[in-house]
């Protein structure tokens, strides 16, 4: 809820039905190993909602132009798959919350991953607040929200400039299929749909991993990915071996040399 205040080393706001959830939540989270998210204290003497005061920088609009940088993309998108996987355990047995749960609810989702709702130190993110409108969905409402806000997809209002197309494309990129920072350092390329940390999705739909990259841990590696299979020989010759995927069907070759113009033509077959 709105009217929130600081008091000393926590923050108070006034409390709704949904609090003790929450409160409850945010412990679960802090257990299972979840740093990013502030602690929960309770309820003080006037019934307001305390959680710990987590020191730092929160952007406000018009947001600073460090906050398209894409290790912010990429630390946001890192944390919030921390989140999901830490909440998928989280007993909802008497739960209430303030937004309607959406299905599938895979997770317990934040529902507002706005920057202006993430505390940053010397431009790197420590922690995602304001978990009022928490609520149980899937991952991908969650995801698609924080790529509207931070890539950004949303009204050029909201930016500190338009960007360009391309460059939208591969910041969503960088949200969607690689949330980790070390990922979003090694290329200026879209990684491929093959890609470091293959999220959202379940583990048993997920993807190999490219090689050099150990998935949900972060990535390691520093070449070049994200080749599509079927690129022209040229192309191809250029990517190492081991990351240039399956070579294109023989109907797909020809296809493409269809297309260019180019005729071949069959060998006559032997009279039967």
């Amino acid at each position: 809820m709105g009217g929130a205040v600081r008091a000393g080393g926590t923050v108070r706001r006034a409390a709704g039905p949904w609090t003790p959830t929450v409160q409850h939540l945010l412990a679960h989270l802090r257990a299972a190993g979840v740093a990013g998210v502030p602690a929960p204290l309770g309820v003080d003497d006037r019934g307001r909602d305390v959680t710990e005061h987590v020191p730092g920088d929160v952007p406000r609009y018009p947001l600073p132009a460090w906050v398209w940088r894409d290790e912010v993309l990429a630390d946001a998108a890192a944390l919030l798959r921390r989140v999901h996987d830490a909440s998928a355990s989280f007993d909802r047995s008497g739960a209430v919350w303030r937004l309607p749960p959406r299905e599938p609810a895979e997770v317990v989702c934040h529902s507002d991953t706005s920057p202006d709702n993430m505390v940053f130190r010397d431009g790197r993110l420590v922690a995602l607040i304001d978990w009022d409108t928490a609520a149980p969905g899937p991952r991908t409402w969650d995801l698609a929200y924080l790529a509207y806000r931070l890539v950004p997809l949303g009204p050029a209002g909201a930016d500190p400039g338009p960007l360009p197309v391309p460059e939208r494309r591969r910041r969503a990129w960088t949200c969607s299929a690689c949330p980790t920072a070390a990922c979003a350092r090694a290329t200026s390329s879209p990684p491929s749909r093959s890609g470091c940390a293959s999220w959202p999705g379940s583990p048993g739909s997920a993807p190999a991993a490219t090689p050099g990259c150990s998935g949900t841990s972060g990535c390691t590696s520093t070449t070049r990915r994200g080749w599509r299979p079927g690129l022209p020989r040229s192309v191809r010759s250029r990517v190492p071996a081991e990351r240039r995927g399956p070579r294109p069907r023989a109907r797909d070759r020809r296809d493409r040399g269809a297309r260019h113009g180019i005729r071949r033509r069959r060998a006559a077959l032997p009279p039967s």
